[in-house]
């Protein structure tokens, strides 16, 4: 009896607090964070300067939450929104958690727990759970019943300390079993009736917690305050216990030892908080992570008390408290990242819900009548089958049939009365039934081998074709690369006789430009001296000689050229001739095996023809059989079936009768154990009340004699509580308020004077 809420995921609340006086002080009058008007979002900006080289956002970076808080929020909000939820989801049998991370002196206690519990504005989340609490209780129906028990430790040091008894119990340790899941060992637990008797509680936890001054605060918390409310409801009715448990944590804050000024102790417990947290930061790393299969809840004690609340059992909520002053943008940004990988974090909570030992009792009277009347029904078929001669099964739930008889599906000669000739007869014809089916089977069996053979024939033809397509495809583009090669060497042709052209060409211009040049000689000579005439003429004709060299060098390269590229193209144009050649081979080759495919496909298809036909023929035989012995065997065999229906029918349901019994049979058993278990519970637990009964009267007469002071220091050790459940729809106590909180106050100053 559970009802299950898979897959939620942890909701987590973004709370910035206004600048406090100090930093109002240093300066820090600029903000970094925005919080923009109806949006759940935050806007962190970097520090400007070139001192902000601390790996912060390039210039600004957005972080989105399920809810983020102005500045000016009131307490009443935070709580409406964050917790109210989770509260109301213990009462009815969820487990939850509601706890505040962030850096020192950013706002986390006084979201938890207040400035003053009393005062109905500044009340936290833990004062305003408790009327929650009882508000439910109050306008609950008569007929549930109700015990709240609450207790409270801090991790102090990695030690766990009771807040309500800290001179006994100052390293508990944390266990986990079956039934109770992790649980603190040895912790003092309070039964509570009212409003008053929890703020009590409180009071003395805050008297008992662990506090210091440090230079970021004066009031900082030096451990995890961890405050569990156990709430157990019955509904006298519907015979239903539900059991929910509430965490409610207020966590000490990350600090910076540069900013704290931490030292000696102080730097100790600093070096444990930070230790702590970043355990913290690790499990919601590893339950973040898709691939991650191990999770370290063990590395510290705060990781492993709330292990069911990270990624278990429980609803949970988150609460990040940030401050917006320039100077923490660093501790500002880490915290929004915090949060926002823990909101990845999927719980799969589940109502936790049994039925009461009332309830256990009435159904295991329930089920005893159930298996007697099911033994009777019992008894009964087995009458009728022994009267209609149909053995039994045995206990074992065996099928088998007694005295000798096969049971194949009840086909006895006994059970169907027929005689022995009409049996041969019977024989005879299914034997030859048999074995004509036989050969029809094998026929199949040959046709269908025929036909994947054909098969595999058709498709050897189909790759085969495919091939000599291909194998045309490559010839005619072989052909017609060999009519470009042909048409290139034409070319080459064609350019060799027009090179050879204008060689011709140039010699004669040649000769006619050298003419030339002599009767310019001449002119110049004209009138000179034999020797220089000799000496110019010398020259020019070296010139012209060179020229003709030059001229003459290249016209016999580009025709060495030319004549090595036709002869590369006349051997290119013979390998291509043998290429040719050889597919034209291959496409014979195919084509022949193509033919022989052919032939044995036509071969196949006959051998088909001949199997269809012997087919047809046995087919035929089948039909042509003794119609009078068919009719016969067909009366008897619905006889035959009619029977083995009716047995297989009794025997059915005598078996499931059976297995129902010894189902029920077990169920009773450990429905017995079980009460058996909870008398010898009931029987402890009414010893263990009749002396807390004794122990309460001796106490209270002793606790008559004790003042208030006294009282707050020894409330968890001294004051014994009663188990005594409260009933829905009782009329509520008076409230605590902050004018009776300052009246008490005045009482106690009475007192002391």
């Amino acid at each position: 009896m559970s009802k299950a809420d898979k897959g939620n995921s942890i909701r987590v609340c973004c709370r910035v607090r206004p600048l406090n006086a100090r930093e109002l002080a240093e300066g820090a009058a600029a903000l970094c964070v925005d919080v923009p008007k109806d949006k759940d979002g935050v806007i962190v900006h970097r520090q400007s300067g070139a001192e902000n080289v601390r790996g912060l956002a390039d210039v600004s970076t957005t972080f989105t939450f399920d809810k983020v808080f102005p500045l000016t929020v009131k307490q009443k909000t935070v709580y409406e929104y964050a917790a109210l939820p989770t509260v109301l989801s213990v009462m009815e049998g969820f487990n939850g958690t509601v706890f505040a991370y962030g850096q020192t002196s950013s706002g986390k206690t006084h979201t938890m727990q207040g400035p003053d519990i009393h005062d109905p504005d500044l009340q936290g989340v833990i004062p305003r759970m408790v009327w929650t609490i009882f508000d439910a209780i109050y306008g609950a129906p008569p007929t549930h019943e109700y015990l709240v028990k609450v207790s409270m430790v801090e991790l102090y040091m990695e030690r766990v300390r009771c807040l309500l008894d800290p001179t006994g119990k100052e390293n508990l340790k944390i266990k986990e079993r079956p039934d109770k899941g992790i649980y603190i060992e040895d912790v003092t637990e309070s039964y509570v009736q009212s409003e008053q008797e929890i703020f009590d509680a409180l009071q003395q936890a805050q008297y008992n917690r662990t506090i210091g001054a440090t230079a970021m605060n004066a009031q900082s918390s030096r451990s995890h305050m961890v405050f569990l409310v156990s709430i157990e409801s019955k509904d006298t009715v519907k015979k239903v216990v539900k059991h929910g448990k509430l965490y409610l944590v207020d966590l000490a804050g990350s600090e910076k030892i540069a900013k704290t000024h931490a030292t000696a102790g102080r730097l100790e417990e600093a070096k444990m908080i930070n230790k702590s947290l970043s355990a913290l930061g690790n499990v919601i790393n590893a339950l973040t992570e898709p691939n991650k299969t191990h999770v370290p809840y063990r590395d510290s004690k705060l990781t492993r008390l709330l292990s069911e609340s990270l990624g278990g059992n429980a609803k949970t909520t988150l609460i990040i408290t940030c401050s917006p002053a320039n100077t923490n943008d660093a501790e500002t940004l880490s915290t929004l990242r915090f949060g926002q990988r823990a909101k990845l974090i999927k719980n799969n909570a589940v109502a936790n819900e049994s039925l009461s030992v009332e309830a256990l009792q009435a159904q295991v009277a329930t089920l005893k009548g159930t298996l007697g009347g099911v033994r009777g029904r019992v008894k009964q078929l087995e009458a009728l089958l022994n009267a209609k001669g149909i053995p039994v099964p045995a206990a074992d739930d065996s099928f088998q049939c007694g005295d000798g008889d096969a049971d194949d599906g009840g086909h006895s000669p006994r059970a169907t009365g027929m005689s022995a000739a009409s049996q041969g007869e019977i024989d005879d014809l299914q034997k030859e039934n048999g074995e004509l089916r036989n050969d029809m089977e094998a026929a199949q069996k040959a046709e269908q081998a025929a036909k994947e053979q054909l098969q595999q024939v058709a498709a050897e033809k189909e790759q085969s074709k495919y091939e000599k397509d291909e194998l045309a495809a490559k010839v005619h583009s072989i052909q017609a690369e060999l009519a470009t090669q042909k048409a290139e060497v034409e070319s080459l042709r064609l350019e060799k006789k027009n090179l050879k052209e204008e060689v011709v060409d140039a010699k004669a211009q040649a000769r006619a430009e050298k003419a030339k040049g002599i009767a310019a000689i001449a002119k110049k000579v004209k009138g000179q001296s034999a020797s220089t005439v000799v000496s110019i003429a010398a020259r020019e004709l070296l010139s012209d000689d060179e020229t003709l060299d030059e001229n003459s060098k290249m016209i016999l390269a580009v025709v060495k050229d030319l004549a090595e590229s036709q002869v590369k193209m006349a051997r290119e144009n013979e390998f291509a001739r043998a290429d040719s050649s050889k597919l034209a081979a291959g496409a014979g080759e195919l084509e022949g095996l193509l033919r022989e495919k052919d032939a044995a496909v036509t071969k196949l298809e006959v051998d088909i023809a001949n199997e269809r036909e012997r087919v047809a023929d046995l087919q035929e035989k089948l039909k042509d059989g003794d119609r009078p012995l068919k009719r016969k065997v067909s009366q008897l065999d619905k006889n035959l079936e009619q029977l083995t229906v009716m047995y297989h029918k009794l025997v059915s349901q005598n078996s499931g009768l059976k297995v129902e019994c010894q189902v029920n049979e077990k169920k009773v058993i450990r429905k017995d154990q079980r009460i058996t278990s909870l008398e010898t519970s009931l029987r402890e637990a009414k010893g263990k009340y009749e002396k807390l009964l004794t122990q309460c009267a001796n106490l209270t007469a002793a606790m008559d004699l004790m003042g208030k002071k006294e009282n707050r220091t020894t409330l968890g050790a001294g004051k014994a509580r009663l188990m005594r459940p409260l009933q829905g729809g009782q009329q509520a106590p008076r409230r605590v308020t902050a004018s009776k909180a300052g009246d008490d106050e005045q009482d106690e100053a009475k007192d002391a004077e």
